[in-house]
């Protein structure tokens, strides 16, 4: 009875074990499957949109893009000084804007738009969202500026505050809200005013106009 007892005792160890075993072999391969379905679902979101790496190689990209992008503002800098101070009777519009902006809107390829939603709060204020596409996923990533001008019968506003408080100009599209996108990137403006249009302006970071769409409001939502 004894040597029975211990050999049931051991055989019912051996089986906790083996089940003991199993159990956090299954927990790791459900925890890796989860993290890589997350990843891949970040994956799909807009690279400027997620949280900043501490990898050298990360670190070295960052640098880069902020000399790139003081390259580009010099560069802007230098041609406004150049540029003839009187308003461009083909697009007056965009005299508005510092410092020079050129019209690429009808023959450009690099970024779209899609999903344009528009609501308006019972604090009347209004919020404009929208995706910005990348034309060629994977091929490259655009760099550029986005303004989103809101207009009512009391006024003009702007997301970011892109208004310029000294020079001749009213706007700068240096101020706008950065982005880099290699597949597409939310973006969501918000507005403190109960606001009847929107017009979204994308820019690259050397001035060229890529986008230039006007939406209304009608009934809460736009069109």
């Amino acid at each position: 009875m004894i040597y029975r007892s211990m050999f049931f005792a051991t055989f019912g160890a051996l089986l906790l074990m083996l089940s003991f075993g199993a159990a956090v072999r299954f927990y790791l391969a459900t925890r890796a499957k989860t993290s890589q379905e997350k990843s891949a679902t970040a994956s799909s979101q807009d690279d400027a949109d997620m949280g900043p790496s501490n990898s050298l190689e990360s670190q070295n990209r960052a640098l880069r893009d902020q000399v790139d992008l003081l390259g580009s503002r010099l560069q802007n800098a230098l041609a406004a000084q150049k540029a003839p101070r009187e308003i461009d009777k083909k697009n007056p519009a965009l005299a508005l804007f510092s410092p020079v902006v050129i019209d690429h809107t009808q023959d450009q390829n690099q970024v779209v738009i899609s999903n344009i939603r528009t609501s308006r709060n019972k604090d009347k204020t209004t919020n404009l969202t929208f995706e910005l596409h990348n034309a060629h996923e994977g091929e490259s990533t655009e760099k550029g500026y986005i303004v989103v001008l809101a207009r009512s019968e009391l006024g003009l506003w702007s997301y970011p505050n892109a208004f310029n408080n000294t020079g001749p100009y009213l706007l700068d599209f240096e101020k706008g809200e950065t982005f880099q996108v290699a597949r597409f990137r939310m973006v969501n403006a918000q507005f403190d005013a109960d606001a009847q249009s929107f017009q979204i302006l994308i820019f690259t970071r050397n001035g060229q106009l890529l986008i230039n769409q006007l939406f209304e409001m009608k009934n809460g939502s736009g069109t």
